[in-house]
């Protein structure tokens, strides 16, 4: 009979952490059905929410049976509470090109486009010094339902401007010199 506890007692233990978690998740509600979380390793919508397991689907549509006890042994990320989210941007610039003129043309571009906010400002500043940039980081501020289209929309309409501007985003530049032996007499460097 203590053996047979024993057995019984290690098969549910992990269903009873299921169910302790579960109504944990339920009595403290970090998250809700429809909102967008990172939950237990896993991205994407919760869709159900039981006292076992947490139904998530994923961006690329994949449904996922998430156990609670793992979900509330990790952090929580619920990425639909908040009013509006940070985007996060990098951009490169050239160290020939004015570095005020372009962080200017940026927030310029920024301040004109339809998903931005206007409050909190957007920021813009040189994150890195490159080999051949300036790494710059954008900051806008977007909706939580208007994040993911400016994300996407957002390099693409600054890289346009700035362009249009002529201020260069440079691609990587490597000099490579190479030595040909004729034989007697120096080495001729070719680049």
């Amino acid at each position: 009979l203590g053996v047979l506890s024993v057995i019984v007692g290690l098969a549910l233990q992990d269903s009873l952490g299921n169910l302790a978690a579960g109504m944990f998740i339920l009595i403290y509600r970090p998250y809700d059905v429809d909102d967008a979380v990172s939950a237990g390793g896993v991205v994407g919508v919760v869709k159900a929410m039981g006292l076992a397991n947490t139904t998530i689907v994923t961006f690329d549509n994949r449904r996922l049976y998430v156990p609670n006890r793992k979900i509330w042994q990790e952090v929580i990320e619920n990425r639909s509470t908040e009013a509006y989210r940070r985007v996060q941007l990098g951009l490169r610039i050239s160290y020939r090109e004015d570095l005020h003129a372009a962080q200017q043309r940026i927030l310029e571009l920024l301040n004109d486009h339809e998903l931005v906010l206007a409050e909190p400002e957007p920021t813009v500043f040189v994150k890195d010094l490159g080999d051949s940039w300036l790494e710059l980081a954008v900051w806008p501020w977007a909706t939580t339902e208007n994040w993911w289209a400016a994300s996407t929309q957002l390099p693409a309409a600054l890289k346009v401007g700035l362009e249009q501007s002529g201020i260069a985003m440079p691609v990587p530049r490597r000099e490579i010199a190479m030595v040909a032996d004729d034989g007697p007499g120096e080495p001729e460097s070719i680049t």
